[in-house]
């Protein structure tokens, strides 16, 4: 299961990172336990940015509530309508 946090940006670099920690001149993280570059984002970073989106919804239990309700249905706008929203929508920011 992932975690996401709102209002919380990728870092630039594992050194703005809160989940790197400094040991002498050596800087780790957290998560992977692996020691990281000051001025990039380590390549097995397990952080992943998630870009503006619309609604997001459970896309497998919508495709299972489909197939177990086909017959009573003429179409699939009520499924989407009552999916569960997993994150909610994120508008761009206006700069």
């Amino acid at each position: 299961m992932s975690v996401l946090i709102k209002g919380v940006e990728m870092p630039h670099n594992c050194f703005l990172c809160n989940l790197s920690v400094l040991n002498g001149e050596r800087l780790f993280c957290e998560i992977t336990k692996e020691e990281v570059l000051r001025t990039k984002i380590a390549i097995d970073c397990p952080l992943i940015e998630v870009p503006p989106h619309g609604r997001l919804i459970d896309a497998d239990a919508l495709q299972k509530d489909i197939i177990q309700d086909m017959y009573y249905y003429e179409g699939v706008l009520p499924y989407i309508k009552a999916s569960l929203t997993i994150i909610p929508a994120e508008l761009p920011k206006e700069e």
